[in-house]
Order: structure tokens, then sequence, then C-alpha cells
């Protein structure tokens, strides 16, 4: 070996000189570079091979292979789908709420991303398909059918422990409600949060003991006042009546109607700045329960007399009942943003998102119907159900009429080069609601309103006409 160095060192100071390097290459080497049309080309490719592979530097410790990445359980998009699944991340500026949107649909359809055409760099809000590439290259390899318990809790990772303890509330409540008590202590502010969270899952009279001594003694201003909420929808009495009353003194009772007089609640009017920031700070801390009770009213008539219009109180009493009313009372206020003509549909988020699968699907049609300036509140409902929305669905939504004729407007003006961000906001989401043939309809819709076929922002729902549920190749 140091016979080579030092040949390959001599054959190095020639070429440094301008030198030909061929008569000091050692014999072995000059038989090999005799049948060669350039033997110095030959000669440079041999000594850049044995300086790469002969004089390699030793590891200083035992190489350890890298993991293998874990196969996921459901197949990955079919090759002819991803190219234009590529296309959309490099043609549009997708966020990371997007992309976990566009995964999610992904998901509902039947399949995953491929790992070099997108590799996910958080979890937290991913199918749960997704569960064994999180942290696969920093954990040691588990049983895949390991259930969640004390003993098994430190091979899941937080997020699996989230999912897990959804899934175990829903069929043992008690058992997870364990589980909880037993670790969530251990667990840092943010990650305890999340799992206490999981308790509004099948929430119970069982929980009250829990939940009053997490009240009483938890480290966090979070997961008290989460507790609190948790027990406000389980009809305890907290000790908030003065926070209540002063609430309820930013509020009026009145009536409506000339023959059926109707009791009305609404906010009143303030003059200052510092009383609208105090009321909303209330809103964030007192209970449903505890601001009917300031009134002089049951909950329920409460939710029956609020007087919607006013979009940023209704959206506040929204979130009040969502935190802190019980499942009946959430029900009501739902039924009564979608009735009302005056309610806006934007207050609907935090209702929705403590209903059931089944029940945000039941109320999609009326929610599309409701919507008039986006598709947001319709998207936020559809946790489940992505990409299965018909076309007569869609044709009741007002807000499809509005996006044509920005389109229309937006094709006729030649002076813009590129749609707005409205349109592509719009389309993407579309993209991710309606099912195949609604979306190859409004692909249709959208080029006889004067878009081009090979407009970006049109990827989504040619991704979606394509890519058909169950689809085999």
């Amino acid at each position: 070996m140091t016979e080579l160095s030092q040949s390959l060192e001599k054959i190095k100071s020639r070429w440094m000189v301008g030198g030909s390097a061929a008569e000091q290459a050692p014999p072995e080497l000059r038989v090999c570079l005799g049948g060669a049309d350039d033997p110095e080309l030959a000669l440079l490719a041999i000594t850049a091979q044995a300086g790469i592979v002969a004089f390699r530097s030793a590891p200083s410790a035992e190489l350890t292979p890298y993991a293998a990445l874990p196969e996921l359980p459901l197949p990955t998009l079919p090759e002819q789908h991803r190219s234009i699944f590529r296309r959309i991340f490099a043609l549009q500026k997708i966020s990371n709420e997007q992309s976990n949107l566009l995964l999610h649909f992904l998901a509902s359809r039947g399949y995953v991303t491929h790992p070099a055409d997108f590799m996910p760099s958080r979890f937290d809000d991913l199918p749960a398909c997704y569960g064994p590439w999180n942290g696969w290259d920093e954990r040691e390899a588990v049983v895949s059918n390991l259930e969640l318990s004390e003993e098994a809790w430190d091979h899941f990772l937080p997020g699996e422990r989230v999912n897990a303890l959804f899934d175990m509330r829903r069929q043992d409540a008690g058992k997870a409600r364990s589980l909880i008590e037993a670790k969530a202590e251990q667990l840092p502010a943010e990650q305890r949060l999340r799992v206490i969270q999981c308790l509004g899952q099948n929430l119970s009279q069982g929980d009250i003991p829990f939940l009053e001594k997490l009240v009483g003694s938890d480290r966090s201003q979070k997961v008290q006042a989460l507790a609190t909420a948790f027990l406000a929808r389980l009809g305890r009495n907290l000790d908030e009546a003065e926070n209540a009353q002063e609430l309820a003194d930013f509020h009026q009772a009145g009536k409506k109607g000339l023959i059926n007089r109707k009791t009305i609640v609404s906010a009143r009017k303030l003059k200052t700045a510092a009383q609208r920031a105090r009321r909303s700070e209330l809103y964030e801390i007192v209970s449903l329960p505890g601001l009917a009770a300031a009134l002089q009213m049951d909950p329920d008539a409460l939710i029956a007399s609020w007087q919607f219009g006013e979009d940023v109180m209704d959206a506040s009493f929204c979130g009040l009942v969502a935190r802190t009313g019980s499942d009946g009372q959430l029900s009501a206020c739902v039924d009564r943003v979608l009735s009302e003509k005056s309610a806006a549909a934007d207050t609907l988020p935090p209702l929705l998102e403590r209903l059931s699968a089944e029940d945000r699907k039941r109320h999609l049609p009326k929610i599309l119907a409701k919507e008039e300036h986006g598709f947001d509140t319709a998207l936020s409902c559809m946790h489940g159900y992505l990409g299965t929305i018909g076309t007569a669905d869609l044709e009741k939504a007002p807000f499809l009429t509005e996006l044509l004729a920005a389109i229309r407007a937006q094709a006729d003006d030649e002076k813009k080069t590129g749609q707005t961000a409205l349109i592509q906001e719009a389309l993407f989401q579309l993209g991710l609601m309606a099912d195949p043939v609604a979306a190859q309809a409004s692909i249709n819709t959208f080029l006889t309103a004067g878009m081009s076929r090979a407009d970006a922002a049109l990827l989504i729902l040619q991704l979606n006409a394509a890519l058909t549920p169950g689809d085999p190749s």
C-alpha cells in the first residue's frame, strides 16, 4: 500500500508541473494504459478510483446502518398520478396546513404519498396511517400491534399516544382515563394538554374527580381552563358568579315580535376598546351555565334567545357554547346557526369540532348553502370525508357563483397575468372537497369560463378527477 501511495504522489507531481505522468506509473498500471486511446485520461480515472477506494479512512467506531423507512398501511399514490402530485408542490405555494389537507385527501381515497415526492416534517395533524414514519430513524422498532399501556407508554411518540387514547376513549372511557391519570403529570405542558383533550371523547360523570383535581392542582393554566370547560359541560357548578355577572352586564335582554312575543338576548354596544377587550376575555373564562344563570335564564333558553347578526359577538357566543355547553346544547346552537339567515357560517367551526363525523356530514349540504364567501367552514367539517361532495350539493353553494364571476372577470382582464389569491385558494379547497365526477364537471365549467387547462390552479381538481377511489393501478 505504501508503494502505491508513493506512485500516486509521483503521478500527481508530474501533472502539477504540466508533464506526462504515464512514465511514472507502476508497471502493472502501464499495462492497463497500453490499449487506451488517451493514456493520460485513463491514468487519471485509475488514480482517482484508487484514491477513493484504496485510501478510504477507516471509521472511528462500528458502523450502524440506518433503519429502513417503515412501510405504511396504505399503498403509495399510483405512478401515473405522482407527476401531477409533484407539480402541485412545484407550481403552487403550498402551506403546511394545505399539505396536511392534501395528505388527508389522499388517505380518504386510499393512498399515501411516496416519500420521494413529499416527506412530511411534522405528523401531529396527519392521518394516523403516517404514524410509522414519525421518528422512524430515531427509535427502536416495536411490535406493530403493541397496545398503549403504562408499560408500553414510552414506546409511543406523543402523536401516537393521542391517537391511541382517542380510540381507547371510544371503546373503554374508564381505562383511557386511568391511563391519563397515571401518565399525564409526567408530560410537558403542551403534551399534557393534548392528552387531556382526549377526555372530551365520551366525557362522563366518571371523569369529574380527575377534572376537579386538574383544576385545583395542575401547573398549566391552559390545562386548568380545559378541565374547567369539561366540568361545565357536565353541569358542575363553578366558582364564577362574579365573572359571569360582569359578562352578563355586557348584554341585554328584550322582547321581539308584535303577537308572539319572544325573548331575545344581544350584546350591548360598547364605547371603549377596553370594554370590548374585557368582554372578549370573559368569554374565554365564563361558562354557558354561568352566563345563563347571571341572566336569570336556563342555558337552553339562552341559546334559543340569542340574537344573531353581529359576527364578532356571534363567534364569541358560539365559542362559549362549544367550550362549555353540553352535547344537546351544542347541537341546538348548530341548528340555530344553520337556520338563522343573519348567522354567518364562519361562526360554526368551533361547534363542528365537537360533532361526530357523521353529524358533520349530515349538516354539510346546509353549510354549503350558507357559505357566501368561501368554502372554509365546509372544508373544516369534512374530516374523514374529503373528496366526497357530489355535483348536486356543490351547485347549492352561493359562493360557487361568486367564484365563477371572479374567474370570468380574470379571463376578460388582459392586464392580469395570474390568478388572484381568492381564486387559487377556492380552487384548492374545491379540489379537496369534490368527488371525482364533481371535480371533472368543475374543471369543464372553469375552462368554459375562460381558464386555461394548463393553469396550475386546476392541478388539485385534475388530481381529484383522475384519482378515483379504489383505483387498482
